[in-house]
């Protein structure tokens, strides 16, 4: 998948949008070029759940991209990505992130989702969350619609 192609003001769209809906997140420039927006701090889905220290970096010309940096996930956790540890929220083939989506709006509340999903299954040993076909050897996707 090709992201399509950003103007210079949208990193401040996603700042400010960010600040205004996920307060608590703080944010900091990174490379290359200072032009990668990574946003650092605590999400909690359900009052009984640990607060997880989360890191999404959105850049130029990527996907946004959520890693949990503690606690530490297992190491067998479903729907992670195996190069990176980052999450699989979506399923490409069902939704195509562009320049005009949020990151605040989408891939907060779907980062969210699926902490809770994780707990459930660190708990049952069953993904209770939505799922997409998956070839062999590829991470499965929660497929939550947009």
């Amino acid at each position: 998948m090709t992201p399509t192609r950003r103007g210079p003001n949208v990193p401040l769209r996603q700042v400010a949008r960010m600040r205004a809906l996920w307060p608590s997140m703080k944010h900091r420039l990174g490379p290359p070029h200072h032009r990668t927006v990574v946003w650092e701090g605590y999400l909690q889905p359900t009052p009984e759940s640990p607060r997880y220290f989360i890191r999404v970096t959105y850049g130029p010309y990527t996907l946004p991209k959520v890693f949990v940096l503690s606690p530490k996930l297992r190491t067998d956790a479903p729907h992670v990505y195996p190069k990176d540890r980052s999450l699989c929220l979506y399923w490409p083939e069902e939704w195509r992130w562009s320049d005009g989506e949020s990151i605040a709006d989408t891939i907060m509340g779907w980062a969210a989702l699926w902490l809770y999903y994780y707990e459930v299954w660190t708990a049952t040993g069953e993904w209770m969350g939505p799922e997409s076909p998956h070839a062999t050897g590829t991470p499965k996707s929660p497929a939550v619609a947009a």
